[in-house]
């Protein structure tokens, strides 16, 4: 492994100054950048300099344009710093007597080596012999990125993981690697002895601070057909590191941190940049290949979890699978259903099955109708509430916010269906009463899921409101939002200033929206009326709800 970390210093314009065509060189100003580096050499004798220089670039003039434009004269040192060139080589001679003292006053204050040499110094010398060294450290550079490459393809191909993956970067490297999923959950690390802070912070499971998710959060942004994020150095960490997302099919499935080394010079940062960028394709490989195996093992048992989810009768074959299956263990059940919107399931899958586990092993996820089913052994609800928080706490990290559904616990795996029927009841009766609270328990809303299995039992009927039709009916034809007004009216008992919040109006609004209600409908609210309209507006929307939701 040794001898993978060195890789030699990069040229700087202070070897320039030590090589054979430069032998005659006076360093004239900007000594202080004597070791900036030196990435490219160029001729350049026009006034628009910065029309064909990217940055690094020791510069080469004759002063055919500098020696009589006074205005380049003044910007072109500026120029050289704006764009991080490494100096300013002028050829004495015909067209440039000596280097003008405003070039040299900004060099020294910028920092920028200027270096006057005799017009019998050919360029084409200068340019061979400073690009020969250039090139040479680039093919180094290049050679331990494709060794590094090499030996960590090789684990891939001997059957290694993330952390062995993780292990093998900190040796080659000599520093400290973590890995973490897209909600930045430690998946595997090799810590040095000098491991930064941030690094020892992932480590051990902890979040990253918010500037250091802003910089991950960017890379999310990636879809199909932008080009791929790569890696990039970590400014906003102290102190910084590299990261680098790893991708499979198009998803971003977590990401690689690697410290940086702080004496390092500029050849070695690109190299390690492309090291890591290398690494989280290795690491995406590996991730691949679980997720292929788990793919296979998990269409074995998907069959199973539906039929039991389904709540219908299993065949013998289910009935061997779950008695031989490790997915199923004997005792009581609890199910959570969250809402997952429009959030990509299977990454959002992926993330709550992370987090469940962390509260029990055994909980397995499904995705169902938009919807993320956790199914998972459970003696009390706590516990099974606990593992529905930690799910949400992930997406809440993720900046998104879910709400969930849970059952009663259930005595065995042959009832989990009925439990699958229990959350989900919760979760879209209680969306429907109190929209804000986002947790809702089955055996909290009792009454509420009778009323409505009657309903259902009855062929869809929905009671029948004289002062709810009216109001329906003035909506469509008027274009108001008089039930939706009645609605969280309802829900606030009686508070006007709580209902208009939660409307978004003024109060006013809403107190003028309640007296048209008043004159449509002859309405009193007295407390029987208002439960009476508070069942028949559940009745109404459950029944919208299973109208507009598919079977499964």
């Amino acid at each position: 492994m040794a001898g993978y970390g060195d890789l030699g210093s990069v040229l700087t314009v202070a070897d320039c100054l030590r090589m054979e065509p430069l032998a005659g060189a006076v360093l004239e100003a900007g000594a202080a950048g004597i070791n900036r580096p030196v990435r490219w050499v160029h001729v350049v004798d026009i006034p628009e300099i910065e029309e064909c220089l990217v940055g690094g670039e020791l510069i080469l003039t004759s002063g055919i344009s500098l020696g009589h434009d006074q205005s380049l004269q003044n910007r072109i040192v500026p120029i050289m710093h704006e764009l991080e060139l490494a100096g300013l080589v002028i050829a004495i001679g015909p067209y440039i007597e000596r280097v003008p003292a405003t070039i040299l006053r900004a060099a020294d204050e910028y920092a920028i080596p200027v270096i006057s040499i005799p017009w019998s110094i050919n360029f084409r010398d200068i340019t061979e012999t400073l690009m020969a060294a250039i090139l040479q450290q680039q093919y180094a550079l290049l050679a331990r990125s494709e060794r590094i490459h090499r030996s960590l393809t090789e684990l891939v191909l001997q059957g290694g993981n993330l952390s062995d993956l993780a292990r093998r970067l900190a040796q080659l490297l000599n520093r400290s690697v973590v890995i973490v999923d897209p909600v930045f959950q430690h998946l595997a690390s090799e810590l040095t002895s000098h491991a930064s802070a941030f690094a020892r912070r992932l480590a051990a499971g902890g979040r990253p601070p918010e500037e250091a998710r802003d910089l991950m959060l960017q890379h999310t942004r990636y879809t199909d057909g932008w080009p791929a994020p790569r890696a990039s150095i970590g400014r906003s960490v102290d102190p910084p590191g590299i990261l680098a997302p790893i991708l499979v099919d198009h998803r971003i499935h977590g990401y690689l941190w690697l410290d940086s080394n702080e004496q390092a010079s500029s050849a070695e940062h690109e190299s390690d940049l492309m090291t890591v960028e290398r690494a989280a394709t290795v690491a995406a490989l590996l991730i691949y290949k679980d997720d292929a195996v788990r793919e296979a093992e998990r269409r074995l048992d998907v069959d199973l979890l539906d039929a039991l989810l389904d709540g219908g009768l299993l065949d013998e074959g289910l009935i061997e699978r779950a008695r031989r299956s490790s997915l199923l263990s004997e005792g009581p059940y609890g199910v959570a259903v969250l809402d997952i919107g429009t959030r990509d399931s299977l990454v959002a899958a992926k993330v709550a099955q992370i987090a469940a586990s962390r509260i029990e092993a055994l909980a397995h996820v499904r995705v169902r109708n938009r919807q993320l089913v956790i199914i998972a052994p459970c003696t009390t609800r706590a516990r099974l509430r606990a593992i529905a928080e930690e799910v949400c706490s992930a997406f809440i990290d993720h900046g998104h916010e879910i709400p969930f559904g849970l059952s009663d616990i259930v005595r065995g795996v042959y009832e989990i269906g009925h439990a699958y029927r229990e959350a989900r009841d919760a979760l879209e009766i209680g969306k429907v009463v109190d929209p804000d609270l986002k947790r809702y328990a089955i055996y909290e809303l009792r009454t509420l899921q009778r009323f409505t299995a009657t309903l259902a039992i009855h062929d869809g009927m929905l009671p029948e409101s004289p002062v709810l039709a009216e109001l329906d009916r003035h909506d469509r034809e008027k274009g108001t939002n008089l039930v939706e007004t009645l609605e969280a009216y309802l829900r606030s008992e009686g508070n006007t200033s709580a209902a208009a919040r939660e409307l978004g109006i003024h109060r006013h609004t809403l107190l003028y929206r309640l007296d048209r209600i008043r004159e449509l409908t002859n309405l009193t609210f007295t407390p029987a009326t208002r439960l009476d309209l508070r069942l028949t507006l559940l009745a109404w929307r459950m029944h919208e709800r299973s109208r507009r939701s598919p079977a499964r």
